[in-house]
């Protein structure tokens, strides 16, 4: 009998660190966090700034660097444009609930600080039927490939996660007494 793999999702996960613009973003997001109040969205405590970080210059290396990681994967993506991108900041108990970013092509996540015990990124499997009996027969499934119904990665500081924005993702409570802290992009994609 031949199996196939179908609908596998690919994540992608690379440490672009330069330690000198990274304590340069985390001294401006501290700094941003104690000027701006918390917008609410996906958020359970911390805070998250105003989507419109592609506009604020002190931004623009991270962008290029993510913008060529994109260029030089796979994909064969020309050309990658900024829907909207936001600084996070999660203290201890706080988390992110579970959401997606399905109107956007890919979600890119740039970690800036990553106490220990701040919190795992938790990628779900997106597949309605295959979430509504996990521990069940689902399970034996997702053991031939290794995987679980939920996927944890636990970045470092100056790791990059790209996915789809179809998703679906949180981020688990922290348990650390030191800000976890992170930007988001969404970005679309030109493939010419």
């Amino acid at each position: 009998m031949i199996r196939y793999n179908f609908f596998a999702t690919p994540v992608w996960h690379v440490n672009i660190l330069d330690k000198k613009y990274n304590d340069t973003l985390k001294n401006f997001i501290l700094n941003l966090s104690k000027k701006q109040n918390s917008v609410a969205k996906t958020n359970d405590g911390g805070w998250q700034s105003e989507s419109n970080l592609q506009n604020v210059q002190i931004f623009n290396k991270l962008f290029n660097d993510i913008e060529n990681e994109f260029k030089n994967s796979e994909l064969d993506i020309q050309k990658m444009i900024i829907r909207q991108a936001w600084a996070n900041i999660n203290y201890k108990n706080n988390l992110n609930v579970i959401h997606n970013h399905g109107q956007y092509n890919f979600a890119v996540v740039y970690y800036v600080d990553v106490p220990e015990d701040s919190g795992a990124l938790t990628i779900r499997d997106p597949r309605p039927g295959a979430t509504a009996f996990a521990g069940n027969w689902t399970d034996r499934i997702y053991r031939l490939y290794k995987e679980k119904t939920i996927m944890d990665q636990y970045p470092k500081a100056g790791d990059l996660i790209i996915f789809p924005g179809f998703l679906d993702h949180f981020v688990r409570p922290s348990k650390s007494e030191d800000p976890r802290i992170s930007v988001a992009v969404d970005y679309d994609a030109i493939y010419f």
